[in-house]
Formats: structure tokens, sequence, C-alpha cells
């Protein structure tokens, strides 16, 4: 998949997470992307405008999951169906404007087979707007999903929702030298009793173009998280970012680097410092077989328990084999979650571990105006709380 295949605000991805068919990621992790994008990776959603601008697509998938709320015990099996009809429209469709923007609806329809009060519409929406002139690039962002479904840190189904926006400008100081400025926001609510939280963060970054293929340079960051259970949490983190291109065989976009955080509202000296970052990857291994890879940290009150803040370390890695018709994909994706208290009175509560192994088909139908996806995914948590749970998909795709 190519670089401007991801995006930000690219609402298909969430509704995919929202059907629960990508089973190592929380929804509630969103509310941490108040300081994203890097390195100005903003981009409009993969659309194939007609005239005018507008595009339509249309979702249709089953998924069955065989442990729907998470239980340890006495595990409970749902069948879900979902459409998802997605319309964008983009101003720009032929790109060189000043001034562009585009925006996308995506409402989720959910039908439970089992638990059918369930059933409800989740509306996701989403705009990025972009200045584009001389050495000046100015891009603001926001967009708003509706979440359902199970979630392994709010431990068990969440229904609520997430607001992401912020700014981000650059600017072109020398050929070879951009400064970049990032404010940027997160906010989520849930109807279902989870532990809802604000994040603001602000980010100042400089890019030299060391070449064509490889960018480096400093990104330093402030962010402030506030939950009614954990009151307030200040965090600095020093970082170094880098993205390599080589052609469409290589692509490699990371930071690395520091962080310190401390509780506002505590009475004591209780900052702490240690690593943070994030990696992606991809690697075309032959004309067939590639590579892909990510690497993602992430500090967020803990939706589940009071006086926790839960800082998740996720890794995955996918293979995927083109076919004569269609592609197979083997992904592994492992997640640690580590609760750290913010008063020394709370209960205990300990660490866990969610691995996912996922095998999937997909193919394109129509003359490449849809596609087939299916997929079938074992997961299993341990630790705090120890459960498993099969989940198996086919959806189909339209771009009109």
């Amino acid at each position: 998949m190519s670089v401007k295949h991801r995006c930000l605000p690219c609402l298909q991805a969430l509704a995919a997470f929202a059907a629960g068919t990508a089973p190592s990621h929380s929804q509630t992790l969103d509310v941490a992307q108040a300081y994203l994008p890097r390195f100005q990776d903003m981009a409009f959603p993969d659309a194939s405008p007609m005239k005018g601008g507008i595009s339509y697509h249309m979702g249709l998938e089953t998924i069955y999951d065989s442990n729907f709320f998470l239980e340890e015990s006495d595990a409970q099996d749902e069948l879900i169906f979902q459409a998802t009809p997605i319309i964008s429209y983009g101003s720009d469709p032929e790109g060189g404007a000043l001034l562009s923007f585009q925006f996308e609806y995506a409402p989720v329809f959910k039908t439970y087979w089992e638990n059918s009060e369930l059933n409800d519409i989740n509306h996701n929406f989403g705009g990025v707007f972009k200045y584009t002139g001389g050495r000046l690039a100015v891009t603001a962002y926001f967009r708003y999903h509706q979440l359902s479904g199970s979630d392994r840190l709010a431990e068990g189904y969440v229904e609520g929702s997430i607001l992401n926006y912020g700014i981000t400008g650059s600017y072109q100081v020398a050929p070879r030298t951009t400064v970049d400025v990032t404010l940027g926001a997160a906010s989520s609510d849930y109807d279902t009793g989870q532990q809802g939280a604000d994040t603001y963060a602000m980010s100042v970054g400089a890019n030299w173009m060391y070449s064509e293929r490889l960018s480096v340079g400093p990104l330093l960051r402030y962010s402030r998280t506030e939950a009614d259970s954990t009151g307030s949490r200040d965090s600095y983190a020093l970082l170094v970012q880098a993205r390599y291109l080589f052609e469409e065989r290589t692509r490699i976009s990371t930071s690395f680097g520091v962080e310190k955080f401390s509780d506002s509202d505590s009475d004591t000296d209780d900052s702490q410092l240690g690593f943070t970052g994030d990696l992606t990857a991809s690697y075309a291994i032959t004309e067939r077989l590639g590579w892909s890879g990510t690497v993602r940290y992430a500090t967020i009150p803990s939706p589940s328990t009071n006086d926790y803040f839960v800082q998740d370390l996720t890794i995955a890695t996918e293979l995927t084999r083109q076919l004569k018709y269609g592609s197979v994909g083997l992904g592994v994706a492992w997640s640690n979650s580590f609760y750290d208290a913010v008063d020394s009175a709370a209960e205990d509560h300990g660490d866990d571990m969610y691995t996912s192994v996922t095998l999937s088909y997909s193919r394109d139908i129509f003359s490449e105006r849809g596609t087939i996806d299916t997929a079938v995914s074992y997961a299993f948590n341990s630790g705090e709380r120890e459960y498993s749970r099969w989940l198996v998909s086919l959806g189909v795709n339209f771009r009109f």
C-alpha cells in the first residue's frame, strides 16, 4: 500500500476498527492522536473522484466474534452485520490549488444477531483543509467518529465517541530545511460507563532533507492529558524523527527519544523518564512478496480502571503475498499494556499482553471497482485478565 493511502482522517479505516476486524487495535487509544501527525504526513482520504470531486463507496461486512464481551469464562458469541456507505468531496481532485479541502462522511449501520438492543448507527465524518503557497503550507483537520464494539482496554463492550482536531504548519527556511509546528487535541466520551479523557498537544520540529531519500530532524513535544479519574498529566518529549524512501521498495518513517511526565495534581515528585517513539516500515522483498511493520507507543487514562494511566506498546508485522488472483496476508500483533497508578491507595491492577494472529485474503472484482476481503483471527489476552477469541470476517467494498 502506498504512502498516499495512509492518512489520519481516513474514515474507512475507522469503520474497520469499529467493526472489530483489527483485533489488536483498541479504539480508546485514538484519544492519544492529539500529538499526530509527524513530518506533515497529513493526506486526503483515498478516493476515486468523479466529476465535481465527489466519490462514493459502499462497504458490506459480516463478522463472527466468539467472545464478544471479552469474558474470561462463559464467552458469548455474536454475529455482526454492517453496511458503510461513504461519500467524499474534494475541491481539488487534480491537485495544485492554493486552497483546497476534502470532507468525508461514513455512517456505519450495525446489526447484532444475539444482542439486537445494541443495533445502532455510528456516524463518522472528517475534513482536511490545506493551504499551499510558496514556502508555507498549512493543514487543518478534524475527525469525529462514534464507536461501538469490543475493546481490550475498555475490558468489554464500549459505546462512545472520539473527536480529533488540529492544525499543522510547515515553513521552508532553506532549500533542504523546513520547520514544522503542530497544535492538536483529542477528546473521548463514553456512554457505557468507561472513563473519557481530553488530550492537548503542541510540537515543534525541523526536517532536513539529507537526500531525496532521507529526511532527519529533531522534534520537541508537550502534551497534557486530563481525566476525572486520574487528574492531569504533563508530558515533555524530545525525539529524533526520520523518514527514508527508496523508490517503491523500502519506506521507513520513525521517531524515537525520551519522554518525561508528571502528574500535575500530585503532592509528591512523581515525575518519570522513559523511552518513547513509533515506527512504520514496509519492504518489497520480491515483486510478489512484501513485508510491513508498525511500532506504536501511547499513554492514556485507563478507560476501565480509576486512578490508572495505561501505557500501551503495540508491535505488528505482516507478510503479504500477491497471487494470480488477489493477495494473501499473515499478520501477528503484540500489545503490552502497562498500568501506572496515580494514587498509592489505588486497587492493584496487573499488566496485560494481547496477542493476535490473522490470516487474510483480498482480491479485486468488477475491473478493480470493488474488492472482496476476508480474514480469520485468533487472539488471546494474558496477565490481569485471561481470555481468548476468534474473529472471522467477510466483506465487499465498491467504488462508484
